[in-house]
């Protein structure tokens, strides 16, 4: 595809189906794929129905062709299994770490930007760390307060992440760096 408009006429692939009945069979959101060491990965969001058992899986091909079908590799978290979505590898200074939105707690009071250190593709082998939560008049709008979709992106040597804050659902829904 070179353009936008070409998805109009673009193949439609299935590359995976979740079974029934899991903890990852329902409410997939915002899927991202990354191809780390010439592998394909997808982090997605998942749950069983219950969007309180919401947490990020991973997906994997052993391949690097994103359209060749995936397994499900299982869960990605820290030693808190705290409510989770939009997953994201960062790679910098040789270092692969995880950053996605959360909740602190076992309640959906607020979702924070949570950092964490990776061992591989699927494996988060420290604390995670929150580098942001709702706190700035502009990421105020909302109930329940939200910062989510981190997104690393290197420049010049220096680590910056984007993210989205306030709620999706009003007009102050905004993207920062």
């Amino acid at each position: 595809l070179e353009k936008v408009e070409d998805l109009q006429t673009a193949e439609f692939k299935v590359i995976y189906e979740a079974p029934k009945d899991t903890m990852w069979s329902k409410e997939l959101w915002a899927p991202e794929l990354h191809i780390i060491d010439d592998k394909c990965y997808i982090y997605v969001a998942c749950d069983d129905g219950d969007n309180h058992n919401h947490r990020m899986y991973v997906l994997e091909n052993n391949s690097n062709d994103p359209l060749v079908p995936y397994t499900m590799h299982g869960q990605i978290t820290d030693d808190t299994n705290k409510w989770a979505i939009d997953g994201s590898v960062i790679r910098y200074k040789g270092e692969m770490y995880f950053v996605w939105s959360g909740w602190e707690g076992d309640e959906n009071v607020m979702q924070e930007i949570y950092i964490a250190k990776m061992s591989d593709p699927y494996t988060i082998c420290s604390k995670r760390v929150s580098i942001s939560k709702p706190e700035r008049e502009w990421e105020l709008h909302g109930n329940p307060l939200i910062n989510e979709g981190p997104i690393g992106i290197e420049h010049d040597g220096q680590l910056f992440i984007t993210y989205s804050a306030s709620g999706s659902w009003t007009n102050h829904y905004t993207i920062a760096i």
